[in-house]
């Protein structure tokens, strides 16, 4: 047979396979940019013994939005889904050439297992992606999209990513979907109900989500320019803002106009942000609220994050501290929490520590000098306390007023200005500036232009 015609039949049998995995990575990356490595690699199917053409995953390299990537599409009609040795093969050397180049990887998840009959094989596959997603952190960016199914051990290889993005098909468990949703009395062809994007919102798994390619194009492009530190032009960075009345004004008044993008949206007291500030990419760590488990894992991974491609931290903080609750306790509270103060204290990233109110250990993670902020502003109407007011009057009411009949809001007003006023931190050098509050722009701006 002419070697021509060979190869173009082949080539016609590997493109039937795989028309809908080519159709979206056709609209995800820029035209004519996605060059294929691997395309012929093959193991053979658990149904006939037969060669799996492309091993159902695309692997190569392209560009989004004119930044170069490395990435892999695995195809989810192609054998069921099924992960297999081959495919380990080609995804380890699509990531090991996205290391030796410097470049950024995206890795594209449609699977539902493993190939059944590859035994040891194929864990040692899984074994082997998971270790190199592990090491690739602080080198290159790693975006993990849950397209559809993400089952066993590709959830754990998505969780390894610095970013993961979920799609309204997708769905993840680490045990067999069927088996999780059985054994809750659920209809397992529910996994997209029960599994998919909302559960992980609120698991803080997913850091963003998409509807569609195009939204989804535009997201990863956003994720690798904020990792890349790329600056961007800046809005003025003298600007005073009319108002700041909240957290939420204190973030807006901070971020240069309309870049703040908000990841791992969830029930969390605490919201994250990959932002810009006078050009300069920042994440924003806002704390509106007591301070639970969710937020400890959520400030720890953020932190993380941050401190991998040395992007400065600004924290904007208004917490009473610790939630006061039996189930955190039972949780394990001061162990996770421990775990979001050593990456804390651990980071090396410039850090910016903005208060309206600090109370007890919400300051010590989030503002202290001696947990590795380098330069900390408080509103004039702070409180910087190590107890709430509310607290402080059961427990100093003696201290504070010799009647102890005294109204007890008369002694939260004597406790916060006598304890908790920003001025007296001030005083003892740990508040950098007190300041009005619709200058907090320019103050970090400035404090940036040092510690950049």
């Amino acid at each position: 047979m002419d070697t021509i015609k060979r190869l173009n039949e082949n080539l016609s049998k590997l493109d039937e396979a795989r028309k809908s995995a080519l159709g979206f990575l056709s609209e995800l990356t820029d035209d004519k940019s996605f060059v294929e490595t691997g395309a012929f690699t093959s193991g053979t199917t658990f149904e006939d013994g037969v060669e799996a053409l492309g091993e159902g995953i695309i692997t190569g390299y392209a560009t989004v939005f004119g930044i170069p990537v490395y990435l892999f599409v695995q195809n989810f009609e192609a054998m069921r889904g099924s992960f297999s040795s081959a495919q380990a093969t080609k995804i380890k050397n699509v990531m090991d050439a996205a290391v030796k180049n410097g470049v950024p990887f995206v890795s594209v998840i449609d699977s539902a297992g493993a190939r059944l009959d590859e035994g040891a094989k194929v864990l040692e596959g899984y074994a082997k992606i998971i270790r190199l997603a592990a090491s690739m952190k602080n080198e290159v960016p790693h975006v993990a999209v849950i397209r559809g199914a993400a089952t066993g051990l590709m959830d754990v290889f998505a969780n390894v990513a610095d970013v993961v993005i979920f799609g309204t098909d997708g769905y993840a468990s680490l045990a067999a979907p069927s088996a999780v949703l059985a054994k809750d009395g659920k209809n397992p062809s529910d996994a997209k109900k029960y599994l998919g994007k909302d559960a992980a919102e609120k698991s803080g798994v997913a850091a963003l989500e998409y509807a569609d390619v195009a939204t989804l194009k535009n997201q990863i492009a956003s994720v690798l320019t904020f990792l890349s530190g790329e600056s961007k032009i800046a809005d003025n960075p003298n600007k005073v803002a009319k108002k700041v009345e909240s957290v939420s004004d204190a973030v807006g008044a901070i971020c240069d106009n309309g870049s703040a993008l908000e990841i791992s949206c969830d029930e969390a007291a605490t919201k994250t942000y990959f932002a810009y500030a006078d050009g300069a990419p920042v994440g924003v760590l806002s704390v509106e609220g007591e301070l639970t488990c969710k937020d400890f894992r959520k400030i720890k991974r953020f932190v993380n994050l941050l401190d991998a491609y040395n992007i400065p931290l600004v924290s904007v903080v208004d917490s009473d501290g610790f939630a006061a609750r039996l189930k955190c306790e039972e949780k394990g509270v001061a162990k996770i929490a421990a775990e979001a103060y050593t990456a804390m204290a651990l980071s090396e990233n410039p850090k910016i520590a903005v208060i309206k109110n600090a109370i007890g250990g919400a300051y010590a993670l989030l503002a202290a000098k001696e947990i590795g902020f380098n330069y900390t502003i408080a509103f004039s109407d702070a409180t910087i306390a190590p107890l709430s007011s509310d607290q402080a009057v059961n427990f100093y009411d003696e201290k504070l007023s010799d009647n102890p009949q005294k109204d007890k809001e008369e002694l939260k007003a004597k406790y916060t200005f006598a304890e908790g006023n920003p001025f007296k931190a001030a005083k003892d050098g740990y508040i950098d500036a007190v300041i009005d509050a619709r200058e907090v722009k320019p103050y970090v701006a400035s404090a940036l232009s040092m510690l950049l």
